[in-house]
This record gives C-alpha cells, sequence and structure tokens, in this order.
C-alpha cells in the first residue's frame, strides 16, 4: 500500500487537525477543579468546542478563555485561533493589529495557517499597509510547510 503526502494551504480559520481524539476530551459542562492546569491542546481543544459550539452551546467568551490559557503555555494552535478571533470580532472587538500580534507569535513557531492568515492581512491591507509582494512572500512560507 502507498501512502501520499499532500501538502495543501488551508482555508482561513480552518481547524487544525491534531492527535488527541474528541472522544478523550473532557465534557466542558462538568470541568473538574484545576482545568486551568491541563496540558495546552486540551485547553486549545476546549477553546476549539465553545468557539464551534461542538457539544456545548456557541460561546467565544468562554472559547477566549481557554484559547487564552493554551496561550499562556505557548500552543501555538491557540494563538493561530486567538489571531482569528481577534480578525472575525468574536469575543471581542475586531482588531486587525491585535491578530497580526497573535498570528506572528504563531508562525515564529512555523504554523502554516498563521503564516497564511498573515499573508491575508497584507493582501487586504488589515491593520497593515496593503502589500502583495509581503503577502505572496507569507503565502509562500505557509505552502512550503510539510
Amino acid at each position: 500500500m502507498k501512502l501520499y503526502s499532500i501538502s495543501a494551504v488551508v482555508c482561513l480559520f480552518v481547524p487544525v487537525s491534531i492527535s488527541i481524539a474528541d472522544s478523550q476530551l473532557p465534557d466542558p459542562a462538568i470541568l473538574p477543579a484545576g482545568a486551568e492546569q491541563w496540558d495546552p491542546i486540551t485547553q486549545f481543544k476546549l477553546g476549539e468546542q465553545y468557539r464551534n459550539g461542538d457539544g456545548v452551546p456557541k460561546n467565544y467568551v468562554e472559547a477566549m478563555k481557554w484559547y487564552q490559557k493554551a496561550v499562556e503555555q505557548g500552543n501555538n494552535m491557540a494563538q493561530n485561533d486567538l489571531g482569528a478571533m481577534y480578525h472575525n470580532g468574536h469575543g471581542v472587538p475586531q482588531d486587525y493589529v491585535e491578530a497580526m500580534k497573535w498570528y506572528s507569535k504563531a508562525a515564529e513557531q512555523g504554523n502554516a495557517t498563521a503564516q497564511k492568515n498573515i499573508g491575508v492581512l497584507y493582501e487586504y491591507g488589515q491593520g497593515v499597509p496593503q502589500d502583495h509582494a509581503e503577502a505572496e512572500k507569507w503565502y509562500s512560507k505557509a505552502a512550503n510547510k510539510p
């Protein structure tokens, strides 16, 4: 059997797949005391659940809370999604400069989605001067990730 590796730039704000199964996540409605101390991947996934309304009512404020906890531990997926929350004004006022801040932190860690999102900001001049050459640079970085 042959296995193929496909690299592609995903659409803006598509959830990132990670190695933890959703069935392994705790039910957010009955979080135990000390949940704030969990590993950053679980905190990130809880943020996703609240942002998307996956098994719980959609709640951007709660999503921001869990993304922030994961960000405090350096999770680049949460940094990207926190940037997306600011980019779209979900749970916070829309703020392209703040979005760039979080996308940049994630991009520095090699997050291809964040690199692509920086390209979007440059392409449309959102929070930065419009610069198609700079946008292309970021799109290329993102596309060249394995």
